[in-house]
């Protein structure tokens, strides 16, 4: 049975700015839900209220049967939320080896799918070098593996492919989709350039330019 992430009449205001109102949203994880929309709309404020970094005013955030968020209470705490991010600025520790960042939290998973995702993702030639000596690309391929290797309910991702190199971007989208699918995870991500993406990435598109 696929898991669904359901945002219901969500509301939520910073100071006289009012970002949402009365905003809804369903979230399979049968197939990926890419947010788009002009800068400062609140696409990254609304994985935030996703993850409980930030409060609604309103409105609820269930996760199947369970009932995260009901108006301004939280009724899950954000660690027990079963998520894994993709930050834009990776998010890596500048002190560990791409090795120790990926096995930092590691979920129930097997050495075996560990080896494929590092695989995948080209990164078995730089298992051993700290990360502030690796490329953007290499940091952004390892944040990706990083959280897989987690293995969250949810992922949340916030730019995952702005620093990939155009010839490896195609197979690690068709990848990222094939193991949340088999996984059974939902894929929530922000885009500002939709060109670069596959269609099966498009498949579940939300603009908040019409929220």
């Amino acid at each position: 049975m696929k898991n669904i992430l359901e945002i219901s009449n969500l509301s939520f205001s910073r100071g006289n700015k009012q970002i949402f109102s009365s905003f809804s949203m369903q979230c399979p994880s049968d197939k990926p839900t890419l947010i788009v929309g002009d800068n400062g709309i609140g696409k990254s404020t609304l994985l935030n209220l996703i993850a409980g970094i930030e409060v609604p005013d309103s409105g609820s955030i269930n996760f199947n049967d369970s009932l995260y968020q009901e108006g301004s209470k939280s009724l899950v705490d954000t660690e027990d939320r079963k998520i894994g991010f993709i930050f834009q600025d990776f998010g890596l520790f500048a002190h560990l080896t791409v090795k120790q960042n990926i096995h930092f939290v590691k979920g129930d998973i097997s050495e075996h799918e560990i080896a494929s995702i590092i695989n995948v993702l080209g990164l078995g030639d730089i298992l051993d070098k700290d990360v502030d000596k690796i490329s953007g690309g290499q940091q952004q391929r390892t944040a990706i593996a990083r959280t897989l290797v987690s293995c969250p309910a949810i992922i949340l991702a916030d730019e995952p492919f702005s620093n990939l190199d155009e010839k490896v971007t195609e197979d690690i989208q068709r990848f990222l989709i094939d193991w949340t699918r088999t996984n059974n995870q939902i894929l929530i991500l922000i885009a500002h350039n939709t060109d670069k993406l596959i269609s099966d990435l498009k498949d579940n598109t939300i603009s908040l330019n019409q929220k």
